[in-house]
């Protein structure tokens, strides 16, 4: 009942809307900019909701319907997000990680691309449309593999294991060799 009621409020929605921006091109104006702040409210009630959420007991959390309003609980929630999560240490592990993995990207791609892109060399072609087909693996394909990798090299639980399987990735390269061949005029020697 409460699904089809919400579904006829949208509906009737859009329909006023629809006969607003056939008045005048001010209503059709105005019609677009409600829609949007609409759409826009939508998408911000789950950051809004979690942060509800964060406030409350996991009882109350549970509880149906959820609450909309802020608890009362959220020093207690803190203080035990604190002593179960080592916040200093996760945020160093991401910046390592990020960092690293950014400047790896655009060490590899860059040259991949750059030569893709400058260099004459026999299977050029041949070469660049493998590495354009293994774009169109799905990723949750690689999963296993790269699990198996990880533990044939002995990169479980390291750094390495995050960083270096996807740093010279296809799509990198082949951003790259378009950038190149559209901005190099005049290219470095081979």
């Amino acid at each position: 009942m409460g699904v089809w009621l919400l579904i006829g409020c949208i509906a009737l929605f859009i329909a006023v809307l629809l006969i607003v921006a056939r008045i005048s091109p001010l209503g059709k104006k105005i019609s677009v900019y409600v829609f949007l702040i609409v759409l826009a409210l939508i998408m911000i009630l789950p950051f809004y909701e979690m942060f509800v959420m964060s406030t409350h007991s996991t009882t109350r959390i549970y509880s149906f319907p959820p609450p909309f309003t802020f608890g009362s609980n959220i020093a207690e929630n803190f203080n035990s997000m604190v002593s179960a999560v080592n916040l200093p240490r996760s945020f160093m592990n991401s910046v390592i990680v990020s960092v690293s993995y950014t400047v790896l990207v655009l060490l590899f791609c860059s040259m991949g691309g750059y030569a893709f892109a400058v260099y004459r060399f026999p299977g050029r072609h041949a070469l660049f449309t493998e590495l354009l087909i293994t774009m169109m693996i799905p990723w949750p394909a690689f999963i296993i593999p790269w699990l198996f990798m990880m533990y044939i090299f002995g990169w479980i639980g390291n750094y390495i294991a995050l960083i270096l399987p996807t740093c010279a990735n296809a799509f990198g390269q082949f951003w790259m060799r378009h950038t190149c061949q559209n901005q190099l005029t005049n290219p470095l020697p081979a």
